[in-house]
């Protein structure tokens, strides 16, 4: 419901929006990029600061066909009508990993020492996440055990939100609702592998994870900063389902933008694309990656470096997710942000992306 300008309500309801506009404004103001102070014109076409973006915008040389960030588009395909949708990536460099200056918590420190990565060849992506649908055919087509248990919130009315294993709970039935279109979570590891197998089986094409390189070569998709976007959390809500000002003031939340989405996840493909036209790569739910967990970069092997090739060892104990969660706020959503699982564990806010190599 809209507040009224004139009541209580309205009038602090106004006055947040001027915070957030100038702090955006004040972010973008003195950028050469056109999209960026198009993007705040079109978010804040009422605020105080709209005058000075058009004005900017108007005495700003026209866009090239396509500038820094602004990929020609990349070819799609499908294997089969159900299949995920697939994106081609072409070859690359990534500088992996973050500054220290994007550091907030101590786990932040194993986002480096920064790495030259090459994406020596190219590959297919996922477009979108792995849906609730396309998991459950996998599922009814192979009799794939898919538990009783999963990791969430106990109570997430509580201040405290407390995660534990949850009976009863599955990729059926996470803890909230879902639709065919959703990205499946309470996915372990090998959960993802067995689809991936399957996928595999059923298409004759080399389907897998994305190594975590690669994950993070797509999520950035050529930007430097800690967003695929940039660096401003006003914008976020616009590319990815975190915890934000939909949810009440108990939660650790980005208090800059909302959503729309309170708790769970949101369907596939509802924010906007990335340069390379990846939806849902900050938030919605974590995805596993192939590569094993490591506490640094600093002997990330030479394979990895020249090919972005997995870091991995025979039955490793502790496995990479990437992307962050519905329920996380802004640091822990950045395009370096990384995190230890166990391959066994099932969580309501864990799910794959699906990476296929391209036959030569």
């Amino acid at each position: 419901m809209r507040r009224h300008p004139d009541t209580p309500e309205g009038r602090e309801a106004k006055l947040w929006m001027q915070y957030i506009s100038a702090r955006a404004w004040s972010k973008v103001k003195d950028s050469d990029d056109r999209r960026e102070i198009a993007d705040f014109l079109s978010t804040f076409r009422d605020s105080d600061e709209a005058q000075a973006a058009a004005q900017r915008l108007a005495g700003m040389p026209p866009a090239p066909s396509h500038g820094p960030g602004e990929q020609q588009p990349l070819s799609r395909f499908a294997d089969c009508p159900d299949c995920p949708e697939m994106i081609v990536i072409p070859a690359g460099t990534l500088l992996m990993g973050s500054l220290d200056t994007e550091w907030t918590a101590v786990q932040d420190r194993h986002e480096g020492p920064r790495q030259a990565v090459q994406v020596a060849e190219a590959f297919a992506v996922g477009r979108f996440e792995v849906t609730v649908g396309q998991y459950r055919q996998f599922v009814e087509a192979t009799g794939h055990q898919t538990g009783n248990e999963c990791i969430g919130i106990l109570d997430p009315a509580s201040p405290s939100k407390v995660w534990d294993d949850i009976l009863g709970r599955n990729f059926r039935t996470p803890g909230f609702e879902q639709a065919d279109d959703h990205p499946v979570v309470c996915i372990s590891w090998d959960d993802a592998i067995a689809y991936l197998r399957w996928l595999s089986d059923r298409t004759g094409a080399d389907y897998r994870l994305p190594t975590e390189a690669e994950w993070e070569y797509v999520a950035r998709a050529g930007s430097p900063d800690s967003y695929t976007y940039g660096d401003d959390e006003s914008r976020l809500c616009q590319y990815g389902n975190g915890a934000d000002r939909a949810l009440d003031p108990t939660w650790n939340a980005n208090r800059w933008c909302a959503d729309g989405v309170r708790i769970g996840t949101a369907r596939v493909g509802a924010y906007r694309p990335n340069a390379f036209g990846l939806m849902d790569v900050h938030g919605n739910v974590h995805e596993w990656v192939a590569d094993c967990y490591h506490g640094s970069y600093e002997h990330m092997p030479a394979a990895t470096r020249a090919t972005a090739a997995a870091w991995a060892e025979p039955n490793c104990a502790v496995r990479v997710i990437r992307g962050g969660c519905w329920a996380y706020p802004p640091a822990q959503l950045r395009s370096a942000r990384r995190e230890a699982w166990e391959p066994f564990k099932r969580s309501y806010c864990v799910g794959f992306r699906v990476a296929r190599t391209l036959a030569p």
